[in-house]
């Protein structure tokens, strides 16, 4: 018995030691590059950069469907839908500019702008608008065109809705991706 115990120490006594040459092995460099990363320290934007989507562009309308409510059982139940547009700055090292985000009712009648002026986003940076599920102005089939442009060619942020209600314990939920209307420069 005494035997088996010590093989089992030495066992886990050489895996610790193995352990600790292979993270002695790892070059200083990268020790602080993990180091700075996990401690939210700067991080290397240009190294990030290179990365980023070769597909880039610099501006685009884009068309988000949202929903004010949902039906459900035979149609004849509703539930309110709170609605969040989210805009996502997903360029590693580029600002975007948002010059526009117009709500419009399911007749496509303007309802409302949500900005008075543009709104810079910084690179990996999000912006969001509420439509409360209490404001019923724009109809089931309301929807967002989301105006936004950049400097310089950026990776193309990631614009969607989600919608969510809750009534006593059920609850629903889903989202809506934007779609391209134009493409601005």
């Amino acid at each position: 018995m005494l035997s088996q115990s010590l093989v089992r120490r030495s066992y886990i006594v050489g895996l610790l030691v193995m352990g600790a040459l292979v993270l002695a092995g790892c070059g200083r460099e990268d020790n602080r590059k993990s180091k700075n990363m996990s401690q939210g320290a700067d991080v290397d934007r240009e190294a990030l950069a290179s990365f980023s989507n070769p597909r880039s562009i610099a501006g685009e309308l884009v068309y988000v469907p949202i929903f004010s409510s949902a039906l459900h059982q035979k149609g004849d139940r509703e539930y309110l839908l709170t609605s969040t547009l989210r805009i996502h700055n997903i360029d590693l090292s580029e600002s975007i500019e948002i010059s526009a985000v117009s709500y419009f009712d399911t007749e496509g009648k303007l309802v409302r702008e949500f900005l008075d002026e543009s709104v810079v986003l910084p690179p990996l940076s999000t912006r969001q608008f509420v439509v409360p599920d209490k404001d019923r102005s724009g109809g089931a089939g309301a929807n967002f065109l989301v105006k936004w442009e950049a400097e310089a060619r950026v990776s193309r942020p990631i614009i969607e809705a989600l919608m969510i209600s809750t009534a006593g314990q059920q609850g629903i939920s889903f989202t809506t991706q934007g779609a391209v209307v134009r493409e601005l420069r």
